[in-house]
């Protein structure tokens, strides 16, 4: 067993502030998409002077909820063993496609610590569908 130094315990903390951290194993880490506080693009059309006005039609506290909630993101990294195991999967997911994914999956982390700039950590099993379109990757 690992008894670590105060040395290591700094030199992790510095990792762990400054490092993108990568999906491993059978996990993916994906980038939700934000929810926007203003008007809807379903709404934009209906009320286009509302719309470039910026009005705002949910609160901070409904947003931020609903970004808890948002199923839909970017995927940034597959780990190594990712969609091995799943049958019939002869076009996995890589990273730069958008993805729709189990709503509450996986682990939210904030990276870099402080920004607010969420990422989830999640089983490949999590991802349900995607759109056809890659917007670039790695």
């Amino acid at each position: 067993m690992l008894k670590p130094t105060p040395e290591q315990i700094k030199k992790a903390c510095k990792v762990a502030s400054t490092e993108m951290p990568f999906a491993d194993l059978y996990h993916v880490v994906i980038k939700p998409l934000p929810v926007s506080a203003e008007i809807d693009a379903a709404l934009e059309k209906q009320y286009p002077t509302l719309a470039g006005a910026g009005v705002v039609t949910r609160s901070n506290h409904q947003t931020e909820r609903e970004e808890r909630g948002q199923h839909i993101g970017l995927l940034c990294h597959v780990g190594e063993g990712a969609f091995k195991g799943t049958l019939n999967c002869e076009n996995p997911p890589i990273a730069g496609d958008v993805v729709i994914f189990n709503k509450y999956a996986g682990l939210r982390q904030e990276f870099p610590p402080g920004t607010g700039d969420m990422y989830i950590f999640c089983n490949d099993e999590d991802i349900v569908g995607r759109y056809k379109t890659n917007v670039g990757g790695e």
